[in-house]
């Protein structure tokens, strides 16, 4: 559910991989996140899921390939996969998108520890 510490998450509409996205604690954040940004800079702001459903203590998501056509007859292709965040869930850490994000782009960017090898 969406929890009730007042996190957001604020995403550009240019960009991908991860990029720009950024998780604050409350809505006067937002407003200054947004402040810092050029005059017409496009965003989604969302409440971010703070109790979200996890696999092994990360997050998680599932892609599946679905076609919906004119005549709303939907197939879904059999091959799914799912992504998960590098790092444990944790909610005192919003600055670390290895917690937050799932994007391959993201979590390939993150230094393997000697032990995690």
């Amino acid at each position: 559910t969406a929890g009730d510490r007042n996190l957001w998450i604020v995403k550009p509409t240019n960009n991908n991989r991860g990029n720009g996205i950024r998780v604050c604690k409350s809505l006067q954040a937002v407003d200054e996140h947004l402040r810092r940004k050029p005059p017409g800079t496009q965003v989604v702001v969302q409440k971010y899921m703070e109790r979200p459903l996890l696999y092994k203590g990360r997050k998680f998501d599932l892609r599946v390939l679905v076609l919906v056509d004119n005549n709303m007859q939907v197939y879904v292709y059999r091959d799914a996969y799912c992504r998960t965040s590098t790092t444990e869930y944790d909610l005192d850490n919003v600055q670390d998108l290895f917690i937050h994000l799932t994007n391959y782009a993201v979590q390939k960017k993150k230094k393997k520890k000697p032990r995690e090898r």
